[in-house]
């Protein structure tokens, strides 16, 4: 396993309470990046829980993976992991957290890490998306 992490920080002339509805959207925030859309299915499971699936095209076939809850702080930050069920990705973990820096500024914080299954695929990876980040 091999793993790529990419981060970035970006002071903004906006207060907080006006970026955070922007990087709080993964969704927006990937297809930013060049990602393809996600979409979402929950599936009832015996214990009353629901067990959240998320796909999207990567890398030539679509990956499929289990979304764990949220860490969630409306306002400041969030975070989530991602479990891969198979393919060149095992995991990712991505969280976004923004601070005011005064009443007219705010920085916004980016991390995102990846676990890949093949040295190779992730060199590939850092080569196309980390430019972009």
């Amino acid at each position: 396993m091999t793993i790529v992490r990419l981060s970035k920080a970006l002071d903004l002339d906006v207060p907080a309470e006006a970026a955070w509805p922007l990087v709080a959207d993964s969704s927006r925030m990937g297809r930013a990046m060049g990602m393809a859309p996600m979409t979402f299915r929950g599936e009832a499971q015996p214990s009353g829980r629901v067990r959240i699936r998320g796909s999207s095209p990567f890398m030539g076939r679509v990956a499929q993976w289990d979304e764990h809850p949220h860490e969630w702080v409306d306002g400041q930050r969030y975070s989530v992991l991602r479990v891969f069920d198979d393919g060149p990705m095992a995991r990712t973990f991505h969280a976004v957290t923004v601070t005011p820096l005064g009443p007219a500024r705010s920085r916004a914080e980016f991390r995102w890490e990846g676990t890949f299954t093949s040295a190779a695929v992730a060199f590939l990876f850092r080569a196309v998306m980390a430019p972009r980040w």
